[in-house]
């Protein structure tokens, strides 16, 4: 069950449109801590991580423009038009490697599938590319949850608090700028235009 978890924060991580309200990485990381202390599989929750991730960007990449064109989904779109028009361009200029990178930049991880089959990339290149991302991903998450547990071991429990009290004070600092230019993107731009071009 745990497994299947990983692999559904995975997923939904990555799906276009909700991969922005799901914190697949942090998720993948804390599993990576319980790997650590024996609690669960490395491999499994290795294989379960980049298999939601692979899937994930699969559906985004399959999906491709379709979703642009609904038209309920265009607010969503206006209110991301800043990131939309970065990925485009990142695809763009990157190719297929976008697809290893973008994995790694978020908001960019959210949108570059879906730009990738909105533009023509060619399936087998978009494959190739996925599995390398998913499961580097997959790895490097794991790796961050094994890294925090190995500290969280050999330094004193008040150090320890002050550390997770600055990184929720981060983190909750990242959600407000994030939130703040939204809107400012939402009132500066119209709805982002996909301009279709061939990868």
């Amino acid at each position: 069950m745990p497994y299947f978890g990983v692999f559904a924060v995975s997923f939904l991580e990555a799906v276009a449109i909700i991969g922005l309200l799901v914190p697949g990485t942090t998720a993948v990381a804390a599993a990576g801590a319980a790997a650590q202390t024996g609690k669960l599989s490395y491999w499994g929750v290795l294989v379960a991580a980049a298999a939601g991730a692979f899937v994930g960007d699969g559906l985004s990449y399959l999906l491709g423009g379709r979703l642009h064109r609904v038209s309920f989904l265009q607010p969503w779109f206006a209110r991301h038009a800043s990131a939309m028009a970065s990925a485009e361009r990142f695809v763009q200029r990157w190719g297929a490697f976008a697809v290893i990178l973008g994995r790694f930049l978020a908001p960019t991880r959210a949108f570059v599938p879906l730009i990738a089959g909105t533009g023509g990339m060619p399936a087998l290149k978009f494959w190739l590319a996925n599995v390398v991302g998913a499961s580097a991903w997959a790895f490097f998450a794991i790796a961050i949850g094994e890294g925090a547990m190995n500290a969280y071991e050999r330094v004193p429990s008040q150090w320890t608090l002050v550390a997770v009290a600055v990184l929720v004070v981060a983190w909750l600092l990242w959600v407000w700028k994030r939130r703040v230019n939204a809107k400012k993107n939402q009132v500066e731009q119209g709805p982002p235009r996909v301009s279709g071009t061939k990868l």
